[in-house]
């Protein structure tokens, strides 16, 4: 069975750690969904048999109003359709890059007792996911 993520490891906090701090970031998102959206049973949103992909556009209107707070935005979004060079069986649902001023303002932000709210339904959406970080025009 191949490996899913949704959130990340330590390995992967240190080496983002350890670039620089100071300068833009991109942040490269793939997205596969939750046929059904999982919630924890006290949530808000449990039981409404919302599917990953509506629990997904919960979590980006909600952080809407943090990006606009921190300075981030969205950049780019996109539907999968097909894989060209690749392994035929590496589907994803969706793709997004998100532009932060710094990579602290990113850091801050995931340890925003806010964000760690909205957060929640991205958790609930995705049944597997990836994220690079990227340096923006190079």
């Amino acid at each position: 069975m191949t490996e899913r993520y949704i959130m990340p490891g330590e390995a992967n906090l240190v080496a983002f750690g350890a670039l620089p701090d100071d300068e833009p970031i991109h942040m490269l998102n793939f997205l596969k969904y939750r046929d059904k959206a999982e919630y924890p049973a006290d949530h808000e949103h449990a039981g409404k048999g919302w599917t990953g992909q509506r629990a997904y556009e919960e979590y980006i209107e909600q952080l809407g109003p943090i990006f606009d707070r921190i300075g981030a935005r969205l950049v780019w979004r996109s539907s999968f359709q097909a894989t060209t060079i690749g392994s035929p069986d590496e589907v994803w649902d969706d793709m997004l890059i998100a532009e932060y001023p710094t990579a602290k303002v990113f850091l801050e932000m995931v340890g925003d007792p806010e964000y760690q709210l909205v957060t929640i339904n991205r958790a609930a959406a995705l049944s597997d996911s990836r994220i690079f970080r990227t340096k923006p025009g190079t």
